[in-house]
């Protein structure tokens, strides 16, 4: 799943932060949230350097459960 602005990359890892570009911190992760809704393995994330990020759905759920 390409995910545009929604995720970006660190080492291969899901990251999101409140850049002075984001409308809605909140929103994003909320937007975030949603993609939990699709069947994916792979995250390539829109930002953040050309990190692919395998386990994909795992490593989304486990950074919204720490960051809201």
């Amino acid at each position: 799943m390409f995910t545009g602005d929604h995720i970006t990359a660190d080492r291969g890892k899901p990251v999101a932060e409140n850049f002075s570009w984001t409308y809605s911190y909140e929103l994003q992760l909320v937007s975030a949230r949603k993609l939990l809704e699709y069947d994916f393995e792979y995250i390539l994330a829109g930002h953040g350097g050309r990190w692919l990020i395998s386990n994909a759905r795992n490593e989304l759920k486990g950074f919204l459960e720490k960051h809201g």
